[in-house]
């Protein structure tokens, strides 16, 4: 859409308190600030829950190598029941299955009213709770992972595949947007060749995320046998040095988007001190706030930060020099990313979200997508991503 570059004493924790939580981290500093919040760009994304990025009200810590983050933004996206008694320091988690008690200050913990040693205690900070994360979650049987690259921790608690009942007047499409996967991944899971389903079926919904302590990224090819010709077209037209660079698409295999089209030369309007229509210098491919953006191409940040067009974005420059990549209209950065930072290919860098068009901080003036743009590095002469784009869609970071 845009793209320039350029009183009682028990409380429910989701309407007091922040809680935050904590997971094993390595090489950090004990009391180190998460995001670097003090210096960051814009606003910091440090973990997802179900490859969904959560803005927090405070950023997370580090305390005695652990990684601290609200679980207020958890509770609220998990549907467990989390309180916080005053009186006794203590914070009861309630699932159908489980209840957890902790007490601010101890390293014994109660599971179904057995006692379970924790590694780190419950602390109060900045009036606010925080327990460790990883004995939680996997005390309800979610999963979390750490990515050292990025700097970002992921929660997963869907841990079985789902079926889905298809009723009359669904689509796939419908379908893919209700479970924030893929249309070609569900495709895959039950090994569909079109796009017919029907009525009464029952389609299996794989299960996104890993589990594992440590992850990298890694490329997955998800194009057909009967893409490859398109896929050639499509490198066909791209320069000798775009095609040769090692590429991922900007979102990830496990992450809904919609089909995107060539918008590249589209007339655009921007309602700021006058109304000035502008030639759509990108790609838009609309996602869901909060969505993973990863680096398409390995390179060096030579702008980030706000922009009135783009909102929060970045700007990098590829590492042969040639071409910089712009990605724009982002809810959050992941940590750590400043002007001058290398980063890979693959490598997670945003969020997807709907800022842009106005002063500092504007956003909701359209749907969300992320916007992305390429630009000739000698003259910023702007170039249709549309083709290297299609021709990197097969390949995705996983």
């Amino acid at each position: 859409m845009a793209g320039g570059k350029g009183n009682k004493p028990y409380h429910f924790v989701s309407k007091l308190f922040g809680v935050l939580v904590t997971s094993t981290l390595l090489g950090m500093a004990s009391g180190e600030v998460a995001s670097a919040a003090t210096v960051a760009p814009g606003p910091v994304i440090s973990f997802m829950i179900d490859r969904k990025g959560i803005a927090t009200d405070t950023q997370p810590v580090i305390r005695n190598s652990r990684m601290l983050v609200p679980i207020r933004a958890i509770s609220e996206n998990t549907g467990d029941q989390i309180a916080y008694d005053s009186e006794t320091d203590q914070v009861t988690i309630e699932t159908k299955d489980q209840e957890i008690i902790l007490t601010i200050n101890d390293k014994t913990a109660k599971v179904n009213g057995e006692s379970v040693t924790l590694e780190a205690a419950p602390i109060l900070l900045y009036n606010r709770t925080y327990l460790p994360i990883r004995f939680v979650s996997e005390t309800l049987g979610y999963q979390v992972e750490w990515d050292n690259i990025s700097r970002v921790a992921s929660i997963y608690t869907r841990t079985k595949t789902d079926k889905h009942l298809v009723a009359a007047g669904e689509t796939l499409s419908l379908i893919s947007k209700q479970y924030g996967v893929p249309v070609e991944l569900i495709k895959q899971e039950n090994g569909l060749t079109d796009d017919m389903i029907m009525v009464g079926s029952n389609l299996v919904i794989p299960v996104l995320g890993g589990a594992s302590e440590s992850s990298e990224s890694k490329i997955q090819s998800t194009q057909s046998p009967t893409a490859s010709a398109e896929v050639a077209k499509y490198g066909a037209t791209l320069a000798p040095k775009l095609k040769s660079q090692k590429s991922y698409f900007p979102i990830a295999a496990d992450s809904w988007y919609e089909p995107f089209y060539n918008t590249y030369g589209d007339g655009r309007s921007y309602n700021g001190n006058s109304t000035a229509a502008r030639q759509h210098e990108g790609i838009d491919i609309v996602a869901k706030k909060g969505t993973p953006v990863y680096a398409a191409a390995s390179g060096r940040i030579n702008r980030i930060g706000w922009n009135q067009f783009g909102g929060w974005r970045i700007n990098i420059t590829d590492h042969t020099g040639n071409y910089k990549f712009y990605y724009a209209h982002l809810d959050a950065y992941a940590p750590a990313l400043r002007t001058g930072t290398y980063v890979k290919a693959g490598q997670l860098i945003g969020f997807v979200g709907d800022s842009g068009y106005g002063v500092k901080g504007t956003e909701g003036k359209f749907v969300s997508h992320l916007h992305f743009g390429l630009y000739y590095a000698k003259n910023d002469r702007p170039v249709n991503p549309y083709n290297y784009l299609k021709y990197i869609e097969s390949n995705k970071v996983v």
